[in-house]
């Protein structure tokens, strides 16, 4: 995992890979309230224009359940 945090424009806030690929995942607080959670206006660019994945997640337990449907999904591959 590689923190992209400080990029900023946009770009969300990690980096990861998982099976040999590439994925970008943006960390939104489920402590904050839903307007605070919202991709800002340069994250929603960003992700209209990115041509590869990207997540948002809102907890550990959220990015385990993804790490495990990627991996089954390259399992199957994917």
């Amino acid at each position: 995992m590689q923190t992209l945090a400080d990029v900023g424009s946009g770009v969300p806030d990690i980096a990861f890979a998982c099976g040999g690929r590439n994925f970008l995942a943006e960390i939104k607080n489920s402590e904050m309230p839903p307007s605070k959670q919202a991709l800002t206006p340069d994250q929603v660019i960003f992700h209209a224009k990115w041509r590869g994945e990207i997540f948002i997640l809102h907890s550990v337990a959220e990015t385990l359940v993804l790490i495990d449907k990627i991996k089954v999904k390259l399992a199957k591959g994917g």
